[in-house]
């Protein structure tokens, strides 16, 4: 399977074209690692970017400028790998493997009605630090931001 994906690099986004998916899982898997200029070491962290269940006003102001700010800023500091804003439910397919069949569902697997916004995925030192990094991000305010790390196994 061939995948299309983009990491972050000097502080802009820059797609690497197409990659296997050996190499995709690599990249999203809790490693050690040392970021760039600062020698420290980092875990991996998804951030989901969730509609919230209790409705919240929209802040004023332009509507994604505060976002890519947040996104300019912490691939800046080699916080941020790579992120963006999902496609519909609608436009979602379940895939699994039974009995070496394949069979692939049209739709979204997980229930969400449409609250899975977007994601990304964040280089930290730890979980307080990512809990930082989630809460600058503009849409904290008004919707929910899970963070996971990695797994280590």
């Amino acid at each position: 399977m061939l995948l299309s994906v983009q990491v972050a690099c000097s502080g802009r986004d820059r797609r690497l074209g197409v990659m296997r998916r050996s190499a995709v899982r690599c990249m999203l898997t809790k490693q050690v690692m040392q970021r760039p200029c600062e020698g420290k070491i980092a875990m991996l962290f998804l951030m989901l970017v969730c509609q919230d269940s209790v409705p919240v006003p929209a802040p004023s102001g332009p509507a994604g400028g505060d976002v890519e700010q947040w996104v300019t800023t912490m691939d800046s500091r080699g916080m941020r790998v790579t992120g963006d804003v999902l496609a519909s439910d609608a436009e979602a397919a379940a895939v699994r493997v039974r009995e070496d069949q394949l069979q692939v569902t049209e739709g979204a697997f997980l229930d969400t009605k449409g609250a899975l916004l977007g994601f990304d995925v964040l280089e930290c030192q730890d979980m307080a630090e990512a809990v930082q990094v989630a809460s600058a991000h503009p849409l904290a305010r008004r919707c929910v931001l899970e963070i996971r790390p990695a797994s280590a196994d």
